[in-house]
């Protein structure tokens, strides 16, 4: 992947438990800069939101983490990022695949009802001012995955670009749109926000659905009505009055086998 233009260095494995896990320790160390990544063929004990498995079939997908540069952003800010990385992911595969892909709030690309993408993000704290030194943007990409690349429990669920367009997808060139596409987003944050919300909003899988919001042991069910300027969910919920969500889990009908 030496062809690959990027304003940070790139690591390339064959094989890590996560690679969220290998960039936060590198970053801790000094040894990762911003704008640095790594990037893995396959991934043993690849992590999704909520503490949730990420199936990395080798050679498939994309295994990417980033390591983006916090600057003097605010707590809110920094809370935005992984809204803005889904765009810019999703950017890159229209550019390189031609599939139209869409968000689901707040971190996952999905074709349909069908996941391609998820994307997790981790910030990394000093120890001795508690202020976030580091945050790492972690994404999985389904790219070249064929039905039985899938475990059992989540072939009903996921989906691949490969399945999506029947064509077979140059993952590196992939990545290097990607990477490219992540850079930019470095330099953008937190204050070149306008194009990433207005797409996020444009391009949003579960504005005008019937939802339900988890959060512990209470849930409530109501329609997804708008994007924040935040990048929260504004939710008219059936029991009276419009919210908006910025956590907690969200179930989309006829998304993820929720009827």
């Amino acid at each position: 992947m030496s062809g690959i233009n990027t304003k940070g260095k790139m690591i390339h494995l064959v094989s890590i438990d996560s690679t969220n896990t290998y960039l936060k320790e590198l970053a801790k160390k000094g040894e990762a800069h911003f704008y640095d990544c790594v990037i893995a063929e396959t991934q043993t004990g690849g992590r999704g939101r909520l503490g949730r498995s990420f199936s990395s079939a080798k050679g498939k997908g994309i295994y990417l983490s980033y390591l983006i540069d916090p600057k003097s952003a605010l707590p809110n800010e920094l809370s935005e990022i992984t809204a803005w990385g889904a765009v810019a992911v999703r950017d890159a595969i229209c550019e390189v695949c031609g599939t139209d892909t869409k968000i689901k709030w707040v971190n996952d690309l999905v074709y349909e009802t069908k996941k391609i993408c998820g994307i997790l993000t981790e910030m990394s704290f000093g120890a001795e001012n508690g202020k976030i030194q580091s945050v790492v943007m972690g994404i999985g990409i389904n790219v070249n995955h064929d039905t039985e690349d899938f475990p059992d429990e989540i072939k009903d669920i996921a989906s691949s670009v490969k399945m999506l367009t029947g064509k077979h997808t140059d993952i590196e060139k992939l990545i290097s749109v990607l990477v490219q596409k992540l850079d930019k987003l470095n330099d953008d944050f937190p204050l070149n926000k306008d194009y990433y919300l207005t797409e996020y909003r444009k391009n949003c899988a579960v504005l005008g659905k019937r939802i339900r919001i988890i959060k512990g042991d209470t849930e409530r069910i109501g329609t997804a009505a708008d994007i924040s300027a935040n990048f929260g969910l504004v939710v008219d919920f059936d029991d009276g009055g419009r919210e908006t969500v910025t956590d907690g889990e969200v179930s989309v009908r006829g998304f993820y086998g929720y009827i």
